[in-house]
């Protein structure tokens, strides 16, 4: 074993609060990004940097193991699970609520999970998948610049590749729409992989300035690393790795990755505040159930009725509204939907399934 390798895993004997933390303060800004308008300029800053966030966290917690389970993880279990109940959702409301039943629209949402490309936020997890399994046979390569270097360069190609093919794309036909996810689900792993290389070979040099470094001087060093992602937001104008679309490729990379060492950063310094660092680390674990719920289980409808019905028209309570809303859904329903996937695991993937991924 080197001394990196020893020096890392004992920081894994204990789960690092701070990854749980960014985790969670990054799945709020999944959130208020969605509930926000869209073309503001705070969703611009939000979506510069937020899903970059989430692949070098990945990136800092993947291990380096066989990648023959590119099926058998506990996150591939997630995706199958919430796709399902995604469909069902939709169906129900489509016959109850709105009175019309759909068979196409039934049909490409089942298109896209056998695709992996995700239904809706669901895409984010089939990525992790992929980036995953990819991950494995990079790291066959001993050369770690020879990796960067190629991912670097993936990053630009697909970004160019995936911007002028979504755009490309605005009226679809059917054929088109066929092609353009399973497309979409291929580049978008090859696209954020650098995210991902860089959590994980930076993972060591994290962990040494944040327990070697002042956290009142990191917090500082993150707020003004987060002044220049604003101040640069104009200039990298509409980010979206969902739908693949960049206006500024390299900015966007620069903005991805500053952005996500600055929420480390300040996450580091919140360790101090317990009841802030509970109510983030509960969010971070259960991050995967906080974007299902509040995106496409109608948590923010939910809200948006009350507010009407009330005469209400404010942004900031809507998006707290739903955030509150959700939250307390996932402390109801969490045991339950663990206890849900950690079955399906073991009956479908057998008994060696990861608990977490």
């Amino acid at each position: 074993m080197t001394v990196e390798s020893s020096f890392v895993n004992k920081q894994s004997d204990a789960r690092m609060d701070w990854i749980d933390m960014a985790k969670g303060l990054g799945m709020l800004l999944v959130a208020i990004g969605h509930l926000l308008p869209e073309g503001s300029n705070i969703r611009m800053f939000i979506y510069s940097f937020h899903m970059p966030l989430f692949f070098v966290l990945s990136g800092i917690v993947y291990k380096n193991t066989s990648s023959s389970g590119f099926f058998k993880s506990r996150l591939f279990v997630s995706y199958l699970f919430f796709s399902v109940t995604f469909v069902i959702a939709d169906l129900l409301v489509r016959v109850l609520l709105l009175g019309k039943y759909e068979p196409s629209s039934i049909i490409w949402e089942v298109y896209q999970t056998i695709s992996f490309y995700g239904i809706n936020v669901l895409w984010f997890v089939s990525t992790i998948i992929l980036c995953k399994w990819i991950m494995g046979k990079l790291l066959l390569i001993k050369n770690k610049l020879a990796i960067i270097g190629m991912v670097g360069v993936l990053f630009i190609l697909t970004g160019w590749i995936g911007t002028f093919y979504t755009m490309s794309s605005e009226s679809y036909s059917i054929i088109r729409l066929a092609l353009y996810f399973p497309i979409l689900a291929i580049l978008r792993p090859l696209n954020v992989l650098i995210f991902y290389v860089i959590g994980y070979f930076s993972k060591k040099y994290i962990i040494q300035v944040i327990q070697n470094r002042n956290t009142t001087g990191l917090v500082a060093i993150g707020v003004l690393i987060l002044i220049i992602v604003w101040g640069l937001t104009p200039y990298c104008g509409n980010v979206d790795v969902h739908i693949m679309t960049y206006e500024n490729i390299v900015l966007a990379l620069f903005t991805g990755l500053s952005g996500s060492v600055a929420i480390i950063f300040i996450c580091s310094f919140f360790q101090k505040c317990f009841t802030l660092t509970a109510y983030l680390r509960f969010c971070g674990k259960n991050s995967i159930l906080f974007m299902v719920l509040h995106e496409y289980l109608f948590m923010s409808l939910i809200v948006n009725l009350i507010l009407s019905a009330v005469h209400i028209n404010n942004i900031i309570l809507y998006i707290v509204g739903t955030i509150i809303l959700t939250s307390l859904i996932i402390y109801i329903i969490k045991d339950q939907v663990d206890y849900c996937l950690e079955y399906l695991s073991n009956k479908f993937l057998g008994n060696n399934i990861k608990t977490r991924s």
